[in-house]
């Protein structure tokens, strides 16, 4: 087909994307990035315009068809890169016929990754079985914004399905999106090779926070993140320094409202990561400051604890 023809197949294809991506109360879908309809009143903001070509949120007031959703979730600045990126998701070439009604899970790995929403209701309903929470100063207001959760017998998909078999161990559940989480062990013994096992791709820990006015400090761990929040402030986590490279595509595609303040960990690989993250801010002429939080910690913390 040629590429007027993909473009509207394409966008006729946004409701079957949002099934994956997120999750539906009613007639309206949870919104992908401010996460309206996780809130305690459980009301989420997300419609679809009578064509079912373009996703709208009252809360955030995003809108947009497949392709602005696409380029966002994956941080993908470049049209023709999204025009790509989309057509290869749902099996398109300009020229020629699509090769498939579905997703292509072969080119797309979206569509294979398992849905972990359940099993994180369930996680998040065992959370008062531990004080692993308490122990890292979280309240419990903290731990339901978050939806964190607590798995006594946790054992790895990843590892299993290659053939492996972990032992079980007593992990808490850090959701970063509805396909991807953090298995932080609770153990103080645990091996730190394995103390924190991410499932599903590597996410940025709450990026919605950016949409806000509030000055969002960048950190690296999602526990730095989470203490922050929990005294006051705004805060995101990389999850890894290997993950500033697409908070950076997420910044170039949408240029932030809210001040950005960089305070990754206090060791070598986190100064050199925060390096490399100022000079590419002050490339894409973004404001930011630089402050050290960490109080002679490794990161910053809501009370003082012996970091496992």
């Amino acid at each position: 087909m040629d590429r007027n023809k993909a473009k509207e197949t394409a966008k006729l294809r946004l409701e079957e994307y949002l099934n994956i991506i997120t999750t539906k109360q009613g007639r309206k879908y949870v919104c992908p990035f401010c996460g309206s309809g996780t809130g305690p009143n459980k009301t989420p903001a997300g419609n679809l315009t009578p064509d079912k070509q373009r996703f709208h949120c009252f809360s955030c007031s995003f809108n947009g068809d497949i392709f602005d959703i696409v380029g966002k979730i994956e941080g993908i600045a470049n049209n023709a890169e999204i025009f790509k990126r989309v057509y290869e998701m749902f099996g398109l070439q300009t020229g020629e016929l699509p090769r498939s009604n579905r997703f292509n899970a072969a080119k797309n790995p979206v569509s294979s990754l398992k849905d972990y929403t359940q099993y994180y209701k369930q996680c998040h309903g065992r959370a008062g079985e531990t004080d692993y929470f308490s122990f890292r100063g979280l309240s419990d207001m903290t731990v339901k914004l978050f939806n964190l959760g607590y798995d006594p017998q946790w054992r790895s998909l990843k590892a299993l399905s290659t053939g492996k078999n972990p032992p079980a161990s007593s992990r808490v559940i850090i959701p970063t999106s509805s396909r991807s989480y953090v298995a932080r062990a609770t153990d103080p013994d645990a091996d730190p090779k394995f103390k924190a096992i991410k499932e599903g791709p590597a996410e940025i820990f709450n990026p919605k926070a950016l949409q806000g006015t509030n000055p969002v400090f960048i950190v690296e761990g999602e526990f730095d993140a989470l203490s922050v929040i929990e005294a006051g402030g705004q805060s995101l986590s990389l999850g890894s320094t290997s993950n500033k490279r697409k908070l950076i595509e997420l910044l170039t595609a949408q240029t932030p409202s809210a001040p950005l303040i960089l305070s990754l960990d206090n060791d070598e690989a986190g100064r050199k990561a925060q390096a490399e993250m100022a000079d590419a801010l002050k490339g894409l002429k973004i404001a930011f400051l630089e402050a050290d939080i960490n109080g002679g910690y490794k990161g910053p913390q809501r009370t003082p604890y012996k970091r496992l």
